[in-house]
């Protein structure tokens, strides 16, 4: 998943922008199956459907006191992801492959979270541009077999990601039906 890399990218360009916003509301990207509190309103970053038939969808909230919250959401048919890969391989490649190489993960740890399984890991980086995400990435199969990603990223200075305001974005998030 070069998400990650893709997100963590982007926080930085928004550590000095908008102002940080007090209203917390329930966020659904359209024709998905889960909810999330975030602060503001997201913006759409990410929207697309490849060749493949794998859709991806991301979106940032605006800064609230200089940490981002980034939600990313993804189904990849079973033509992508086969069906022996299971939701905690999926996860594992997502880990390992996925974050920039410039950030360390120093705590990872797995879960499950109703059908799905899940982690919650938290990546360093040091330096002139040093930084910290915290990253929970929930995997299941679909009715189809598809495989279906979701992640919760808050990202921003070091020691950030264990705020009030990151603790209660991760901890919002909740499967609905469709």
């Amino acid at each position: 998943m070069r998400v990650i890399g893709f997100l963590v990218a982007l926080i930085p360009l928004f550590f000095n922008s908008a102002s940080a916003k007090e209203n917390w509301t329930y966020f659904s990207i359209p024709n998905s199956d889960f909810v999330v509190s975030l602060p503001g309103n997201p913006t759409l970053v990410k929207d697309t459907t490849d060749a493949r038939g794998v859709v991806s969808k991301v979106y940032i909230s605006e800064l609230a006191n200089g940490v981002a919250f980034v939600v990313d959401y993804s189904i990849q048919p079973r033509s992508v992801v086969a069906d022996t890969v299971t939701a905690d391989q999926f996860i594992d490649h997502a880990v390992t492959n996925g974050r920039p190489k410039d950030f360390k993960v120093v705590s990872d740890r797995r879960f499950k979270f109703g059908n799905a399984s899940a982690t919650e890991f938290v990546a360093v980086k040091d330096g002139e541009n040093s930084g910290i995400v915290k990253i929970r990435i929930y995997a299941r199969r679909d009715d189809a077999g598809s495989m279906r990603a979701y992640q919760c990223t808050v990202g921003g200075p070091p020691n950030s990601e264990n705020s009030p305001d990151a603790i209660r974005f991760l901890e919002s998030f909740k499967f609905v039906p469709k």
